[in-house]
């Protein structure tokens, strides 16, 4: 039996203390986390997928994690000195930010396709395969304080005041109490789609939920009320986003279209001109919309006009949403490359190759980009000492 190791990790700020075990995975005082932490896919329940951190390439890789199983389409999580992964094969791992070793692990025995969302001292867990599809791992605690049988479900929880939200593959949206696993609403869709594409919250508790029909659904996240529906035509099933009340929503039809949330009406499409084509998830900026496409183009599209400003040609096909950092972009390809774009003009400025192609959502914290690889790394990558030593 592998020997079971206790890695005793302080972080002096944020007063952070992770025991990890062979089974287990513990986080001593989450709620010190603060803003200081990558809770959820994309960084925010909004999905924007925007991070103030001035992550100036070239970047140089810090280390690579094989975590034996690959990954669903979001992001990982950054939780003070740790990086958190859950992976098809249902385990969640926990990586230590600075030497790249394993300092936790926790077998859920179920596919894990949405991130692993933190809220409180509790890591909820959902699953697209097996008899329990969502679970709450109380991380102070390292047990599972409650699970729910039920539907598949593919997508993260969205964390809303006391309670999550989960939604099924089969269109079902239910609302538990966070404490104790009890339901306490239950909507049904009334669609034959699934839900592929995580769920936004736009405030604390409006959601938009879209299936890979093309149903769009604005529902009151607190009463599990619908505010308006809409029927886009076009399936859906990479990652929304929202930002100034604006929902910007990518289509498997060459179409990526924005709408107003007050009422669901259209603000704008943008449409590539062949139905063939796939856009990717969505990353929003200071008033720019970033979106790959299977046309292994990038493009930054006025969020408030919808007209195009750039688009820049890589050397793969964009499946995964970009992520913004500061001053750049950075895109993950099927081509097996991370690039970095300059966020004003589009211009690469750095690319690295991969040992296998992204399909998933990246993160980013303070220095930092972790990205996630077929078919099973989570890769670090740093600023360069010399870049550093310039700034200095």
């Amino acid at each position: 039996m592998e020997r079971c190791i206790r890695n005793f990790v302080t972080a002096a700020v944020l007063g952070l203390l992770f025991v990890s075990g062979c089974q287990s995975v513990s986080i001593d005082r989450p709620q010190a986390l603060g803003l200081h932490a990558w809770k959820t896919d994309g960084g925010s329940p909004q999905r924007d997928r925007f991070s103030s951190s001035e992550l100036t390439p070239p970047l140089e890789l810090a280390w690579e994690y094989n975590a034996s199983a690959g990954f669903g389409p979001g992001s990982p999580l950054i939780l003070g000195d740790q990086v958190i992964v859950g992976t098809r094969k249902g385990e969640v791992h926990a990586i230590d930010w600075t030497s790249g070793e394993r300092s936790g692990y926790k077998p859920f025995n179920e596919a894990i396709e949405g991130s692993p969302v933190l809220a409180g001292n509790t890591l909820y867990v959902t699953s697209a395969w097996g008899r329990k599809v969502l679970m709450a791992y109380d991380v102070t605690r390292s047990t599972v304080r409650w699970s729910v049988r039920g539907v598949p479900i593919e997508v993260p929880v969205v964390d809303v005041g006391e309670t999550v939200v989960a939604v099924d593959v089969e269109s079902h949206v239910r609302a538990y109490n966070k404490q104790t696993g009890t339901e306490i609403w239950h909507f049904d869709m009334e669609t034959r789609g699934a839900v592929k594409s995580a769920p936004v919250l736009l405030d604390h508790t409006r959601m938009v939920i879209a299936t890979d029909t093309g149903h769009i659904l604005m529902l009151d996240a607190a009463r599990g009320e619908p505010l308006w529906r809409l029927d886009l035509d076009a399936p859906v099933y990479s990652s929304s986003a929202v930002s100034d009340g604006v929902i910007v929503i990518p289509t498997t039809r060459g179409r990526l279209i924005a709408l107003r949330a007050e009422r669901g009406t259209k603000s704008w499409e943008f449409a590539l001109g062949r139905e063939d084509a796939r856009f990717s998830g969505v990353a929003i900026g200071d008033g720019r919309v970033f979106v790959g496409a299977t046309d292994q183009r990038i493009r930054a599209i006025d969020l408030e006009t919808g007209k195009q400003i750039w688009e820049t040609e890589l050397d793969g096909v964009v499946s995964a949403p970009p992520q913004i950092a500061g001053a750049h972009v950075y895109v993950g390809t099927l081509g097996s490359q991370v690039v970095a774009l300059d966020r004003a003009s589009g211009a690469k400025v750095w690319s690295a190759e991969l040992k296998g192609r992204v399909k998933s959502a990246m993160a980013v914290m303070d220095d930092a980009l972790i990205v996630l690889s077929e078919p099973r790394y989570v890769t670090k990558f740093v600023r360069t000492t010399e870049v550093e030593d310039e700034e200095k």
